[in-house]
């Protein structure tokens, strides 16, 4: 076997399409702003506004075409009792039990009621009465209870309502003329709601409530779609990852994803072996880079790594920590910016290795999972040694 040995400069083909800022495309496959992409599986949306929904759960409106997220809204909310109201009470009025998390809506009313005499005592032979018994003047619209046995002198009075009232206190009471009836008022719970402690996020409908234990505020939502966006209803060539569109066919919003294949690498082939010194990476951007970002101003989530797999399938990353901003090249390698004119912003790095040995079916190459839309341009170039194995 003879081996022959040259020099090695390769740039690294990169799956996907070079994409100016300005959205075109062009044929270019060492550039890489953004990769193959394809839908998954799909999401069912309604295609009426729902009244009942989670907070950002989408529906589609077939005839204008938006899409739209449901929004849950707080009114002013209302200060409630933490213990059961006993005065100035009114059917419907609420109080809250913090043990268990309950509201309450209370029901005034009156009891069962006693007959009270409407005539002077002497004519009914109530003339020595003892402590407690009671007549009503109805001409004044008084009860008269006795306070010293043996006489009304002394005795006690109040005037009372001669109608059920709507408003009152616990055992307040009122007279009824037409029974000659004498009425205490009384307060009930009905069972009781269970009310979650935080505004409501799932399963929400106009009306559900909740409460505020530290403001003692019991708070009314709405359930209401935002503004709405006009949205895709065909797929889209060259998506982002990210983007969407809704299937009106099926009903159903699809999302572009990543594809499966998303390595970029160089492969070694039959026949050549490779010994890799060195990987350089040139961005190029529109904008002063931002040394907290990529590029002048995209934000990138995954970030890059650098990997090596062996042709048995083992795969060794070149750098642990993934490159999120410019500066993270710092960790692989000596960088340094050039700026080549006054509208053209590049960063250069270059990152050596220590004579990185490739066989038959050995890869080198990068993961790109993120988003660069907005940046001009990054390429990637490996440089060593090549062996020609005959």
């Amino acid at each position: 076997m003879s081996i022959k040995k040259d020099g090695y400069n390769r740039s690294l083909p990169l799956i996907g399409r070079y994409m100016t800022d300005d959205g075109t495309t062009t044929g270019e496959s060492n550039h890489i702003l953004n990769y193959e992409t394809e839908v998954d599986d799909g999401v069912v949306l309604e295609v009426v506004e729902p009244t009942t929904a989670d907070v950002d759960e989408q529906w589609f409106y077939k005839a204008t075409n938006n899409l739209y997220k449901m929004t849950v809204t707080n009114d002013g909310g209302t200060v409630t009792d933490i213990v059961k109201p006993d005065t100035a009470v009114t059917t419907g009025d609420k109080w809250f039990d913090v043990d268990t998390s309950t509201i309450y809506i209370v029901t005034l009313a009156s009891d069962a009621g006693v007959e009270v005499p409407v005539i002077e005592p002497a004519e009914v032979a109530l003339t020595s009465p003892v402590v407690g018994d009671q007549w009503f003047d109805e001409s004044i619209n008084t009860l008269i209870t006795c306070a010293i046995d043996y006489q009304w002198a002394g005795a006690t009075t109040e005037v009372l309502a001669v109608a059920e009232p709507t408003t009152a206190d616990l055992d307040e009471q009122w007279f009824d003329e037409t029974g000659d009836k004498l009425y205490n008022m009384t307060i009930t719970n009905d069972a009781g709601t269970v009310l979650v402690l935080e505004h409501p996020t799932t399963s929400v409908t106009t009306g559900d409530e909740w409460f505020s234990v530290s403001l003692e505020k019991l708070y009314v939502v709405t359930l209401a779609s935002d503004g709405g966006t006009i949205f895709a209803v065909e797929p889209i060539p060259g998506a982002n990852v990210g983007q969407q569109y809704f299937d009106k066919a099926t009903d159903t919003l699809y999302t572009y994803v990543a594809s499966a294949s998303q390595d970029s690498y160089i492969e070694v082939q039959t026949g050549e072996a490779l010994m890799i010194n060195e990987i350089n990476v040139v961005i190029e951007d529109n904008a002063s880079l931002n040394l907290g970002g990529y590029g002048s101003d995209i934000t990138i989530v995954a970030g890059i790594k650098f990997f090596v797999q062996r042709s048995d399938g083992d795969k060794d990353y070149l750098n642990e920590i993934s490159i999120i901003n410019n500066t993270d090249y710092n960790k692989l390698g000596d960088v340094e910016y050039l700026v080549s004119s006054a509208a053209n912003f590049m960063l250069s790095a270059t990152i050596v290795l220590d004579d990185l040995e490739l066989t038959v079916g050995d890869k080198i190459g990068i993961e790109l999972d993120d988003d660069f839309t907005g940046l001009v341009s990054h390429y990637f170039t490996c440089n060593g040694q090549r062996f020609i194995l005959s």
